[in-house]
């Protein structure tokens, strides 16, 4: 147990050996093999290889449930219950560009620019193909008078669709004009 008290119980519990007792004591109780698996998966979720809804085998599809609970509470206006199940969602699912969006449309609806080029800035890192994405991120760009970054954001847009096939480029060359 020695070698599995140095790794899990960290240099933190050293100020505290009252909470140091009270975790080893606990950690007794688990068998070597579960906190072996389990410290292997938590290294795993840290390093990004896989999400905590992977370790814990939620299913895809109930992912999409809480996902669609999610939209409509935000559609009806509930951006409050929208935003909480979107943050955790992103956190047990944090490869999901769709989460991010969502929470970036909900900070921009509430015009917390910031904090929407933000999320929409993580979505972009996990799906940089996502138009919508872009197109409301120049958006807020414009909002915070930062108009080098909406511009390029614009003109992203449209080179994802020269062809103006989707609302969101018409949306962009349209807020791009207005620039001038």
């Amino acid at each position: 147990m020695n070698k599995a008290k140095k790794i899990i119980l960290p240099k933190i519990f050293d100020k505290r050996p009252d909470l140091k007792k009270k975790a080893l004591t606990l950690l007794e109780k688990i068998p070597k093999e579960k906190i072996r698996e389990d410290w292997s998966n938590f290294k795993r979720f840290v390093k990004g290889e896989v999400t905590w809804a992977e370790i814990k085998g939620y299913p895809k599809t109930f992912l999409k449930l809480l996902t669609k609970a999610a939209y409509a509470q935000y559609r009806s206006g509930n951006t409050a219950r929208a935003e909480i199940l979107l943050k955790g969602l992103a956190v047990i699912d944090h490869k999901n560009w769709y989460y991010r969006a969502l929470l970036g449309s909900i900070y921009q609806k509430r015009k917390q620019y910031e904090a929407a080029v933000e999320e929409y800035s993580t979505a972009l890192y996990l799906n940089d193909c996502e138009i919508s994405c872009t197109v409301n991120r120049g958006e807020c760009y414009l909002k915070l008078k930062k108009f080098p970054e909406a511009k390029v954001d614009f003109q992203y847009a449209l080179q994802l669709d020269p062809g103006f096939k989707t609302p969101w480029a018409k949306r962009s060359k349209v807020l791009m004009e207005n620039m001038r």
